[in-house]
């Protein structure tokens, strides 16, 4: 294994276990051995999205976006879940709704849309995608609160 792969081995379990500093120790040094790398910036986003630091978060995110041929679908939902913590509510379903469109189902997704929408006054695109989250959770209490909330709008 190079010294690369066990560096980004080292920050995934840094991040798995919450040591967020050690990991972004190892990423500064990565940063500087593989400044091209979008694992680089993408495990930076984690890290500042982990320490509610969005809007670093976002810088990051959209770099790796840029440093990738082919961005998996989760950085797209993890781009806008910071830009909703930012209350860039357009900018968060914008990439909400890319992850969607790149195929990734996650509930938590919809329930971001769900506060995004209704943010922006787009009422009955709130309830729609609440009730989605809840086609796909449908035990969670959260979800059926949800729903029950973007219809009282």
């Amino acid at each position: 294994m190079s010294a690369v792969e066990k560096l980004f081995k080292d920050v995934l379990k840094n991040l798995n276990s919450g040591n967020i500093r050690n990991a972004l120790y190892d990423l500064q040094t990565l940063k500087g051995m593989v400044p091209e790398d979008p694992r680089v910036y993408y495990y930076y986003g984690v890290c500042y999205q982990r320490q509610d630091e969005h809007a670093k978060a976002v810088e990051n995110f959209k770099k790796t976006v840029e440093l990738s041929s082919e961005p998996d679908p989760k950085l797209y939902m993890f781009l806008g879940s910071s830009y909703l913590q930012l209350k860039n509510y357009d900018r968060a379903i914008e990439n909400l709704e890319l992850a969607v469109e790149k195929g990734l189902k996650e509930p938590a997704i919809y329930y971001s849309l769900a506060i995004g929408y209704a943010q922006t006054g787009q009422k009955e695109k709130a309830v729609e995608v609440a009730e989605k989250g809840l086609e796909l959770n449908p035990t969670d209490p959260d979800y059926k609160k949800l729903v029950e909330d973007m219809k009282k709008l």
